[in-house]
């Protein structure tokens, strides 16, 4: 039989041998059974995705692989490698072929790819969940880990919408308002996995899985950017002109960030007998993420606390901004929750604090910053809604207020027709002025006249006091 029909007998046997193993998994983790009801549309599911391998040499170099289709992968993984070597695969994602081949390949876990293509921020749902971890002692960061992040890009939205998703994988992207409108921001939700087998002489296999992007990244958007231009480059460079002369990041997918990164800075791994200590990279990239988050999150923030600074009254403010405000606020609120939630969750799957590595390439004091960050952030959105709690009961005093001038002037509005009254009296003691006689006009004449009059003064002044309110809402 040919080398051909060999690989493609093996990646249809190959099918039923990963659904055969998900089977036999699935009585002690149950969340294999169930699929994830947040998808919206089933998993893409096309015949080609990119596939990079790089192999670590001993001389400190690195031979680099690229796949775009599953006929070339499984012609490669069909090599058995030495006990020594180390490899790692990146792939952007992966459809059922890869899926399988890797799996059975490279010894991964299927709850590695069931954790990775689940979408759901957080469990709505009473009954088929899918999220839950496992417990923290059962942790083993050699074996797989994986981290949940946002990426920030400037959307160029059609039309307002909060609720946007990604083309293909479907993940959330969450808009914030910003003065009463979208800002066009948006957090794209991704996330990274990792599966690492060691073999033999200190070799081993890791496997770094992406999310797919698209240049449209969701529904009713064209062509969205980075926000701020993207993150920060991680790499620590000895002199300014040797970041000058080092090459730009693409930025253009987490796949091919990571293959720039691994390509062109592959001489800063500290690699060990440990697959994850090819992983890096990827954790510099989550954590260069994260950096623009709290900053994104902290400029919503202060910029509505300033709102409320400098203040010598809250007349300008009225109950529809304080309520629409208060309502964003929880949403950064959880927002922050959820970021603070994804890193200690993260802390956690990657061992960070028994890390032992030293130097700019050990990502365990980003982390421990990031998470420090955040919870300032959480704090800050809590003392901002309790300031906003209380600003609910001055702005709802300023209308009592109002109501009370209201009806103040209708009082007076009320006395205002007193002299009217006078004046019917003083027409009624004359007989020519009495009803009926030819008189009688005078009065509507002199009456209806000082009544329009009367309105018009109240509406006025009312009107006047709107509008100097909010003259004094723009200048500030």
């Amino acid at each position: 039989m040919s080398d051909y029909r060999v690989q493609q007998q093996y990646l249809n046997d190959a099918k039923p041998r990963y659904q055969e193993r998900c089977s036999q998994l699935a009585g002690k983790y149950p969340n294999l059974r169930n699929e994830d009801y947040k998808r919206w549309y089933p998993y893409p599911n096309p015949e080609s995705r990119r596939v990079a391998c790089f192999q670590f040499l001993p001389d400190g170099t690195v031979q680099d692989d690229r796949f775009n289709d599953t006929d070339s992968l499984m012609a490669f993984l069909a090599v058995e490698p030495s006990p020594s070597t180390r490899r790692l695969f990146i792939l952007e994602s992966f459809n059922d072929k890869i899926r399988d081949l890797v799996s059975l390949k490279l010894d991964i876990d299927p709850q590695v790819f069931h954790r990775h293509t689940r979408i759901a921020i957080w469990e709505s749902a009473r009954t088929n969940a899918g999220n839950t971890p496992l417990l923290p002692s059962l942790i083993d960061s050699t074996r797989s880990w994986a981290m949940l992040y946002s990426q920030l890009m400037q959307l160029n939205l059609e039309k307002q919408e909060f609720t946007l998703r990604c083309f293909g994988s479907e993940r959330h992207i969450a808009s914030s308002r910003y003065d009463g409108k979208l800002d066009g921001i948006g957090s794209v939700s991704r996330k990274i996995s990792f599966s690492g087998t060691c073999r033999g002489q200190d070799g081993w296999d890791g496997a770094l899985f992406g999310t797919h992007e698209k240049p449209e990244v969701a529904r009713a958007i064209k062509a969205p950017q980075p926000w701020q231009g993207g993150y920060n480059d991680f790499i620590k460079y000895s002199t300014v002109q040797e970041a000058v002369d080092a090459e730009t990041p693409p930025r253009t997918s987490t796949f091919d960030d990571l293959c720039f990164y691994h390509t062109h800075h592959c001489k800063h791994l500290q690699l060990d007998s440990d697959p994850k200590s090819a992983t890096t990279f990827a954790q510099k990239l989550v954590a260069s993420e994260y950096m623009l988050l709290i900053e994104y999150n902290r400029f919503l923030l202060y910029h509505i606390g300033w709102k409320l600074s400098r203040r010598n009254n809250f007349e300008i403010f009225n109950s529809v901004w304080v309520e629409q405000t208060w309502s964003d606020l929880n949403s950064f609120h959880q927002r922050i929750q959820t970021h603070h939630q994804n890193i200690v969750m993260a802390t956690a799957d990657l061992e960070l604090k028994k890390s032992t590595t030293q130097g700019w390439m050990s990502t365990t004091e980003d982390f421990a910053h990031i998470e420090e960050q955040f919870l300032s952030l959480r704090q800050k959105a809590e003392s901002l809604l309790d300031s906003f709690t209380g600003l609910a009961g001055i702005v709802g005093n300023h209308q009592s207020l109002d109501e009370a001038r209201s009806v103040g002037l209708l009082t007076i509005l009320g006395m205002a027709f007193v002299p009217l009254s006078l004046v019917a009296s003083l027409f009624s003691m004359a007989d020519e002025y009495r009803p009926g006689a030819g008189d009688f006009w005078v009065y509507f004449a002199v009456s209806v006249p000082f009544v329009a009059l009367i309105f018009a003064m109240v509406f006025l002044f009312m009107y006047w006091r709107r509008l100097r309110r909010r003259l004094k809402w723009i200048t500030e």
